[in-house]
């Protein structure tokens, strides 16, 4: 009962929509010539107008986002584990925050992580040591973030994640080649700023797109009264 009602629907918009063309026809073969060629260029001037203007929009739309990227001070969010969210040019410990240039990620085990922490604790974590995970069960791993800006501890939950030493590892490599990216990729960030500014400027020019509405105003203007108030103008 369904399928035939669906059926209906399609047949009773599709013939509605075929009377509507014959009718539109009728209407249009009635016009004289002139007036005729006129609704043609309006539609056609319409059409162009439209397709200039979506253009333009998604240029502008490409270039401001690719300024945004660029003047981002995160930058792409990457990876989290372990309470440790990674940026492109950021992270993010339970300890602390800040750039990723000179950072370096170590993984550690519980054999290892008690003693990392004890030679390292005031050094790379400062105020924040006694917040450090210590040693205990249950088959933990962990990353030692250290850099300039920021030090802080990943922990990854042996109990939840039974695959949390590969997973350690694979995140403290992720930390190093993002800070090494990052310290290439800064050295030319104010020039690629710069160039991206001048792209979006480029990219609002919008000349183009006023003659195609200038074209098509013009084209309403030279159709009759009952024609032209069928347009939206631009």
């Amino acid at each position: 009962m369904k399928t035939v009602v669906i059926v209906a629907v399609i047949v009773v918009i599709v013939s509605g929509l075929v009377i509507w063309k014959y009718l539109e026809k009728q209407k249009f073969d009635a016009l004289s010539p002139e007036v005729q060629q006129a609704l043609t260029l309006t539609k056609d001037r319409k059409k162009s107008y439209k397709r200039k203007a979506k253009e333009y929009d998604q240029r502008v739309k490409v270039a401001q986002l690719t300024l945004d990227a660029l003047k981002d001070q995160k930058g792409r969010r990457l990876k989290n584990v372990g309470g440790v969210v990674l940026f492109e040019r950021w992270i993010e410990t339970p300890q602390g925050s800040g750039s990723i240039i000179g950072v370096k990620a170590t993984a550690a085990d519980e054999s290892s992580i008690k003693q990392r922490l004890t030679a390292t604790r005031i050094v790379a974590l400062g105020v924040f040591a006694l917040a450090a995970p210590k040693k205990s069960g249950g088959g933990n791993a962990y990353v030692v973030v250290d850099g300039p800006k920021v030090s802080g501890v990943a922990t990854i939950s042996g109990k939840s994640n039974t695959n949390a030493g590969p997973d350690a590892f694979a995140f403290a490599a992720a930390v190093n080649n993002a800070a090494r990216a990052e310290e290439i990729a800064a050295s030319t960030r104010p020039r690629d700023i710069e160039c991206a500014s001048k792209a979006l400027t480029q990219a609002s020019d919008n000349a183009d797109l006023v003659r195609e509405k200038d074209l098509y105003s013009a084209a309403i203007d030279a159709l009759p009264a009952e024609l032209a108030q069928s347009f939206a103008r631009p």
